[in-house]
């Protein structure tokens, strides 16, 4: 019986229904539900962080835990009861954690777990009894390894774009809660000194060289940093900014509302054409959702662009476009001709209805890899379930420049069930590897080399940082927010101002998702969002750095961080000749700040705004960009970047709250690095 565990939820949540609306109506006044609870393994400790959510119309009032129970495992804590766990709004939800021991545990294994309690309701304050059960199931142990499943997919065969323009369904970006990540054991750590500020954009060469940077190191230099001028009215404000450079062409893609989302340059960046997307792609029922990831391959000169569709909710099927095209044929065709593949449900060996979200894409030296999450909403039926995780796609590249049918291979997601959202490593050579949360003091890292079908994964424990759930960050971002639109968000609770000239822009999506990945050389990076703690009084980003050639070693845990605003969203990338981490990220909030994107290096302790915000919103995210820039001219010491903000419209009328038609989404591509850090070859 092995004795580190790790595991996932599985079966169907069975709810407690409290009440009945007057008259016999169907809708329940309070009903209970279990969300997918987030696992962990420590030592001997299995840990279970359970979402209990109001599905009901009214608020649920005094929600008490007194038992809870796991199969015959023994219990940890908590050691006494009742757990209060407070009132829970109409969509709200709150966390409850229990701890088992471990050792009666078996691997691969489905066991009950049983929550009982009471809460209140209206007036008269009765306590009222109600039981929760999830069926929850043990993963492999750790370290462990599987072989990947091999699938296929065949290349569209279009009629010839450009397509006659018809409705694509495109769809509003609406994610459900994430997985709360388990609090483990406290393991001490350090905080990073210094603390990390910000400048306004370099002016040519401005020296940034701080402390632990030897004094010889190139000054950054932000060579370019300009919008990207699309109709205001095609952008949706949770952008998701991805794009590339290559050829000669700069290519971005964002969320759309309508037609456009995405753009080219044929000039640096200085001016760009939109590109319809009703017009580029077969009519097949895919349409655009939200997410979309571009990469641009200089080993065989094509942009790759994997385009998410809507959701089953949304009256779609969650499949995936995955297109590619030259540079050349960008500019021919203005960027309506694309070689494109469909990837749905049953391409994965998943049942209709599954649908996928947050995708993420690296190039490694011959495979391009794709990473997304099985079962988002949709996860089959209850007769033919799906697999629900973390899945990572190896596609040859060599299939994407034939343009024939691609063969490719895959993971098994559930192996990945705590790497929910995790993003692949950039920059990652002939080896991939991605993470998640095995509790807030361990990661499950996972491996796959490029010429092998097994893939691996290893517990890392690292120090303690803590959980940042949605609604819960106290900083804000600084004056006007945009009207409209929350109420589609449950069950996200709604944001709040807190105070009536500032806005949480992190409320939405600040849990601790791994969205920043690299690799350099032996060294493998990871970066996440976390929660203010004693020493650090603002939301920031902890980063891990381990070592590939030592079992994973934690080379350094450091944090980006200010005690007078916010970081977040953290994407990385490695400089191509020195294996210098360049950053991409976002900060504000505080009293002073609204949220910018900024880039910079790590290691210099500073950052530079590229956007100049003086708008603010709950809607920001949900990721942001950077890729090395393949000029020749600059020999690798260069990065693409893509952030936004949101600006006030000239025309836009009196007053803090604004309806979006008053707001602009600044979409912005910045080309930053150190010049002559790279010499010629």
């Amino acid at each position: 019986m092995p004795s580190r565990l790790v595991a996932t939820s599985v079966g169907l949540l069975l709810f407690t229904l409290a009440a009945w609306t007057a008259g016999g109506a169907k809708t329940p006044i309070v009903r209970l539900e279990t969300g997918r609870p987030g696992l962990g393994m420590m030592d001997e400790t299995f840990m279970v962080a359970l979402p209990i959510d109001n599905a009901g119309a009214q608020r649920v009032d005094d929600l008490q835990v007194t038992g809870v129970s796991l199969g015959s495992a023994p219990l940890l804590s908590p050691t006494s009861f009742p757990v209060i766990l407070g009132p829970i709004p109409p969509g709200g939800h709150v966390i409850f954690q229990a701890d088992f021991e471990a050792g009666n545990l078996e691997a691969d294994f489905s066991y009950t777990l049983t929550v009982t309690g009471t809460y209140t309701h209206g007036p008269n304050g009765r306590p009222i009894p109600f039981t929760l059960t999830r069926e929850v199931s043990t993963l492999p142990a750790s370290p462990g390894s599987a072989t990947a499943k091999s699938g296929s997919a065949r290349p569209e065969s279009p009629s010839g774009p450009p397509f006659p323009p018809f409705p694509h369904g495109f769809s509003p970006e609406v994610n459900t809660v994430r997985l709360p990540t388990p609090v483990g054991p406290f393991v001490p750590g350090n905080l990073t000194q210094p603390s990390t500020s910000v400048e306004a954009p370099p002016n040519g060469h401005t020296a940034s060289a701080l402390l632990t940077k030897p004094l010889t190191d190139p000054p950054v230099a932000i060579t370019t940093n300009r919008g990207v001028g699309v109709p205001q009215s095609d952008i949706w404000p949770i952008t998701e900014p991805s794009g590339a450079s290559g050829g000669g062409v700069v290519f971005v893609t964002f969320n759309p509302y309508y037609t456009t989302g995405a753009a080219y340059s044929l000039d640096g960046g200085s001016t760009y054409r939109t590109i319809d997307l009703q017009k580029a792609f077969p009519h097949d029922g895919i349409g655009i959702c939200c997410d979309q990831v571009v990469q641009y391959v200089p080993k065989i000169d094509r942009f790759i662009w994997i385009m998410q569709g809507p959701t089953h909710s949304q009256s779609g099927q969650g499949d995936y476009r995955l297109a590619a095209a030259s540079p050349a044929e960008i500019k021919k065709h203005h960027g309506l001709v694309w070689t494109t593949w469909k990837l749905d449900a049953h391409s994965i060996g998943q049942p209709d209805p599954t649908d996928f979200d947050y995708p993420s894409m690296s190039v490694g030296n011959n495979s391009l890899y794709v990473s997304w999450d099985v079962g988002w909403q949709a996860c089959g039926t209850k007769k033919h379930p799906c697999t629900w995780g973390r899945e990572v796609l190896r596609i040859p590249l060599s299939d994407i420049q034939a343009g024939g049918a691609i063969h490719f291979r895959y993971t098994h997601p559930s192996n990945s069930y705590v790497a929910w959202a995790s993003a692949v490593t950039q920059d990652t050579k002939d080896e991939v590897f991605w993470a998640g949360h095995n509790g807030t003091s361990q990661l499950r890292v996972f491996s796959w080399a490029e010429g092998s079908n097994i893939y691996h994964w290893e517990d890392v424990k690292i120090a303690t940082y803590v959980r940042n759930p949605p609604g819960t960050t106290n900083n804000a971002g600084k004056i006007i927010k945009v009207a409209g639109h929350e109420p589609s968000y449950a069950p996200y609770p709604l944001a709040k101002l807190l105070v009536p000239h500032t806005r949480d822009w992190l409320w939405r999506f600040s849990d601790d998702i791994i969205m920043g990945a690299t690799r350099s050389g032996k060294q493998v990076w990871f970066a996440w969002d976390a929660a203010p703690k004693d020493d650090i009084p603002q939301p920031y980003i902890e980063m891990v750095t381990l070592d590939r050639s030592a079992d994973f070693t934690v080379v350094q845990q450091e944090q980006i961080w200010n005690s007078a605003f916010a970081f977040g969203f953290p994407s990385l990338a490695t400089n191509a000749c020195t294996g210098e981490i360049g950053l991409s990220l976002a900060r504000g909030g505080g009293n002073t700040d609204y949220e910018n994107h900024a880039v910079g290096f790590w290691g210099d302790f500073k950052v530079y705004d590229t956007t100049d915000a003086n708008a603010t919103t709950g809607l920001f995210g949900d990721y942001l960009t950077i890729r090395q820039n393949p000029t020749a001219d600059l020999h690798g010491a260069f990065f693409d970047a893509f952030g936004f903000a949101l600006n006030k419209a000239s025309t836009a009328g009196p007053g803090h709250v604004l309806p979006e038609s008053e707001i602009n989404v600044d979409i912005r591509y910045a080309v930053f690095g150190r010049s002559g850090a790279c010499p010629r070859p």
